[in-house]
């Protein structure tokens, strides 16, 4: 389900008694806690019924962390013969006017690409957020991270608000109701991507 975004036909009919046991197991939890008695030791053990979430958050952002290192790469190709400086996190370059380019890796925005004019003064050109789950399950959560990131890059003068989703099945509609700030959307197909 989580990699096509479709629950498989032999399976559906067993979803509406999941949710029942799920749902009255959550139930019984609760009820045996009398709000009055409820500590901050019942809340540590709560952790432990997040810790399958927590594992895969660990994963998920592995695989952010990698895809992003991907869009450096088709970057650093692009732009490399080129490039006065690359570095770990940061590729400069001269444009044909004359002006520094700075193209920078980061978080919040993922990278940041601006010019350096007179005085070191930074002007921004182009924030853009990478996001390399292909699971259509949680694409809506991933939409709604780059819509902060760029609420954030905004801020601080971005306007061309770049994502790269890394799902396929998302409609328009669907990208632009998650990220309304998203001026452009990409696809970044790998060739292993299903």
């Amino acid at each position: 389900m989580e990699s096509k975004g479709e629950i498989d036909a032999g399976i559906t009919e067993n979803i509406p008694g999941l949710c029942r046991a799920l749902n009255n197991s959550a139930a019984a939890l609760l009820e045996s806690l009398a709000p009055q008695n409820i500590s901050s030791e019942h809340l540590d053990d709560l952790t432990l019924l997040t810790f399958g979430p927590q594992l895969r958050g660990s994963r998920n952002v592995e695989i952010g962390v990698n895809a992003v290192q991907e869009v450096f790469e088709v970057i650093k190709e692009i732009v490399g013969p080129h490039a006065n400086h690359i570095g770990a996190a940061l590729m400069i370059l001269v444009d044909a006017t004359g002006r520094q380019i700075e193209i920078k890796f980061s978080s919040d925005p993922d990278i940041e690409i601006v010019t350096v004019g007179q005085g070191q003064k930074r002007d921004p050109l182009l924030a853009v957020e990478v996001k390399g789950g292909t699971d259509l399950s949680n694409a809506h959560n991933r939409l709604g991270e780059a819509e902060k990131s760029h609420l954030k890059a905004k801020a601080k003068g971005f306007t061309d608000l770049w994502t790269i989703v890394n799902v396929k099945g998302l409609s328009d509609p669907d990208r632009k109701a998650e990220s309304p700030t998203t001026t452009a959307f990409f696809r970044f197909g790998r060739p292993n991507c299903p």
